[in-house]
């Protein structure tokens, strides 16, 4: 994993964890605000290696492009890019057509459109990690890792769940903060520093 600059070597230090794999870094000196940027050296080894570039935004390409060439110059034998947020201004989507990066794998957090679409060019969705998170904040699931049946309630939280009776079309009642309702259930407060308590799987919105 290689990180584009040292501003987001962390970021792909944490990647290359998960990956098991090791960490290098392109050092360079920005010399304007735009696409022109010179890359100066690679911290790490990349030489005979497949390099999968790591940054958070892509604007005019001119960073990648520069990355790659180094990367190549140092003996890496493929060079991918992924990247969270594709900006893709200017001749960007061209510089990477005309780059040797194997491939680029987006997030669609902006909107690629079709006259920037490329063949290198992959995109992912992340509306199945939004859809996710929304999940597990509704039902108060922690949002890493996790016990998916334990509901993680602050201690003094009152969760607002009252018995269902005739109000409403459906038989249900909208109650509390949180819009958290339930069939059977009294009102309570969570007592004490208990952090987790298991509540029933139908907690529906």
């Amino acid at each position: 994993v290689v990180a584009t600059d040292i501003g987001i070597s962390k970021r792909a230090r944490n990647a290359a964890e998960r990956l098991k794999a090791p960490l290098a870094i392109v050092e360079k000196r920005r010399l304007f605000n735009n696409e022109h940027a010179e890359s100066l050296n690679i911290i790490g080894e990349v030489e005979g290696k497949t390099a999968i570039l790591f940054d958070d935004v892509i604007n005019t390409g001119g960073t990648l492009v520069t990355a790659v060439e180094v990367l190549k110059d140092h003996g890496a034998s493929q060079v991918f890019f992924c990247c969270t947020h594709p900006i893709l201004s200017g001749r960007s989507v061209q510089l990477i057509g005309e780059s040797s990066l194997e491939e680029a794998v987006f997030a669609d957090t902006v909107p690629v459109p079709p006259e920037k679409c490329h063949p290198k060019i992959t995109v992912l969705s992340v509306a199945p990690l939004f859809a996710e998170a929304i999940r597990r904040i509704h039902l108060g699931h922690a949002r890493r890792g996790a016990q998916e049946d334990e509901q993680v309630i602050p201690e003094g939280v009152d969760l607002g769940v009252q018995p269902m009776d005739q109000h409403g079309a459906d038989g249900q009642r909208m109650a509390g903060r949180g819009r958290i309702h339930e069939v059977g259930f009294e009102r309570r407060l969570v007592p004490g520093a208990a952090r987790t308590r298991r509540l029933p799987a139908a907690l529906a919105v």
